[in-house]
């Protein structure tokens, strides 16, 4: 007889943690002795059924038991199989064993260093520092940090997402490109949306 399907939703801190999930299920069972196989008396009996959840599972992983379906006069019970669900989240997403996590920073971070303060699907708090400019698109990976199973570790990885500010004083402007150069103002505007660089007022030198 085909096996009884049912959906087991984890969520990923479940997934990374490992955990216990338990189920009450109710199938038929024959009164016995069974007197007329033709008009069989039926009893409602309710089991706890226990699912251990190890680190690392994925989503589609099976579990089943053996006949534990509903029970008739010659038919075998039929097993009951729990298929994972994996739960959005909302901060990371899976890849396999590896992990994404998408950061936004402002554009003065990006430029200046940043520390990304992460709280981990255990409940750490990962501080990983970024000295480095931040471009749009930057990713940086953090070894080791992704799901667990066994002796296998993924990695995490954390995409950079930018704010850049709407608008700029006529004297910021002034401030960024004197710091940084008109070359690196243009990859700003690029960056931001836009393909005008903004036309600063120049002064001539005093003689």
């Amino acid at each position: 007889m085909k096996a009884i399907a049912r959906p087991m939703d984890c969520s990923l801190e479940e997934l990374y943690c490992g955990c216990l999930k338990t189920f009450n299920v109710t199938r038929k069972r024959l009164v016995q002795p069974v007197e007329d196989e033709d008009n069989p008396i039926y009893e409602d009996v309710t089991k706890k059924l226990t699912v251990a959840i190890k680190p690392g599972w994925r989503a589609k992983t099976k579990v089943t038991f053996p006949g534990e379906g509903d029970e008739g006069p010659g038919i075998i019970p039929a097993d009951i199989c729990f298929s994972v669900r994996e739960l959005p989240h909302a901060h990371f997403t899976r890849d396999g064993l590896n992990l994404l996590y998408i950061h936004t920073i402002s554009l003065s971070s990006a430029l200046c260093g940043h520390t990304v303060n992460i709280k981990h699907l255990d409940g750490r708090t990962l501080n990983v520092s970024c000295p480095e400019v931040v471009q749009p698109g930057y990713e940086k990976v953090v070894k080791g940090e992704g799901m667990v199973k066994g002796e296998d570790r993924g990695d995490l990885t954390i995409r950079f997402n930018i704010e850049f500010p709407k608008f700029l004083e006529q004297k910021q402007k002034e401030h960024v490109q004197k710091a940084l150069g008109f070359s690196f103002l243009r990859q700003v505007c690029f960056a931001a949306g836009s393909d005008r660089i903004p036309r600063l007022k120049t002064h001539p030198p005093p003689y």
